[in-house]
């Protein structure tokens, strides 16, 4: 079994002027390889511990799907979420044939349909989502 590591720390408030670009991210965090797992091996955080637990286990980890940034989520349509995904979530190298893609929060399902569509493109032919959360669309 490998565990495929990947993730998007990025929280917009739809109530500031400030664009979110790709320097808020190098000023803030941005890590890669053995950064990641540097920063937050041991920390009291969803990636620490799923690091951790892979360690305990001896499972190996694969770092596999990496978002560039691009304009906010908040507010999209899901169809329009697409289009804002489309060409940003590539595969870095071969994927494990079954993967399991962990999201915090399902909105529209949008950037879910973007992972899955890129691992399927790869060498994975089996995709299962599981999510914590199911964001009710506004009334």
């Amino acid at each position: 079994m490998t565990i495929v590591v990947g993730g998007i720390w990025h929280e917009t408030n739809t109530f500031s002027p400030l664009v979110t670009d790709r320097e808020c991210f190098v000023r803030y965090q941005l890590l890669e390889g053995a950064a990641i797992r540097d920063t937050f091996a041991g920390t009291n955080s969803e990636l620490g511990g799923m690091l951790d637990a892979a360690a305990e286990l001896g499972v190996p980890l694969v770092r596999a799907l990496h978002c560039r940034h691009g304009p906010p989520q908040a507010r999209l349509s899901g169809a329009k979420r697409l289009d804002n995904l489309a060409g940003r979530i590539r595969a870095k190298g071969p994927t494990p044939a079954r993967v399991l893609l962990v999201d915090d929060v399902l909105t529209t399902g949008a950037t879910a349909h973007a992972c899955i569509t890129e691992l399927l493109g790869t060498t994975s032919h089996l995709v299962l989502v599981a999510t914590a959360c199911v964001a009710r669309p506004d009334s």
